[in-house]
């Protein structure tokens, strides 16, 4: 009797531990993702690692950069936002084998659309002075949308979407 007592107790210790294990486990990128999202950016630089995945450069010249990364199956996302000055704006496009010139001004300059903005989360208010541009890529190399804050002509802000599709099995 004491045998079959100490197997029953030996069963059920042993499947309640990984009942509790296998939901640990299970809720962990659920917990991870929720308590990032709710944290939103985070006020440092992305690491080189993150902005080579994603070909973000962060000028010399960049102030108050912030970053959220989003991963899912389907797609990663690398939000980010820096006050640079007007040469860092235009070394910045460069590297993306853009120039100031193709910022576009007026409806089209908001480029990161109101989905995207809103995860982060960012505003993009009517009558702002905007620019913006995209940058379409083949999967598995990252697309761009682009938008620029120049109400400060000599400070202006750049908020970067940078976004990696992977192809659908």
């Amino acid at each position: 009797m004491r045998g079959r007592i100490a197997g029953l107790l030996l069963v059920l210790v042993s499947a309640g531990y990984f009942a509790v294990a296998a939901d640990q486990s299970h809720n962990v990128p659920a917990a991870r993702e929720l308590s990032t999202e709710l944290a939103g950016l985070t006020q440092e630089t992305p690491s080189p690692v993150q902005q080579a995945v994603y070909r973000v450069p962060i000028p010399d010249q960049a102030e108050n950069v912030a970053f959220y990364e989003a991963n899912s199956w389907t797609k990663d996302t690398l939000y980010v936002q820096f006050t640079t000055t007007r040469d860092g704006l235009a070394a910045f496009l460069r590297q993306l084998g853009a120039g100031p010139a193709d910022l576009h001004p007026g409806l089209r300059a908001v480029s990161i659309p109101a989905a995207l903005a809103a995860k982060v989360p960012w505003t993009f208010p009517a009558g702002g002075d905007w620019a913006g541009m995209t940058s379409a890529s083949p999967s598995p190399r990252p697309s761009h949308a682009i938008t620029v804050d120049l109400g400060t002509p000599d400070r202006p802000t750049v908020f970067v979407a940078s976004v990696i599709r992977f192809p659908s099995r």
